[in-house]
């Protein structure tokens, strides 16, 4: 409750209470209507490509040479795109 009264973190609670005391002792939120934050449901992530795990690899890969001054930000990016390109077109048979 302390948690939720004082930072404005909303509970993963189900009871009532926990939103209406949502900022109770922030200032900042003193006379805002923000009880309409809990009248709508956050939309759900969207699903994972297939291609994500080796993608998210090759892109890690990427920034680990920029990061370590081998290249450069623009060559790096062009570089991961080019080689995610290549391994989907590869996994699709094109």
């Amino acid at each position: 409750m302390m948690s939720t009264r004082k930072t404005g973190r909303v509970s993963p609670l189900k009871d009532s209470k926990f939103n209406e005391a949502f900022g109770a002792d922030m200032p900042v939120l003193q006379g805002k209507h923000i009880q309409s934050i809990f009248k709508s449901k956050p939309a759900s992530a969207p699903p994972f490509s297939k291609f994500y795990p080796k993608a998210r690899d090759i892109l890690s890969s990427q920034f680990k040479q920029f990061n370590e001054g081998k290249t450069d930000m623009n060559t790096a990016l062009r570089d991961a795109e080019a080689q995610i390109s290549q391994y989907i077109q590869g996994e699709l048979g094109q």
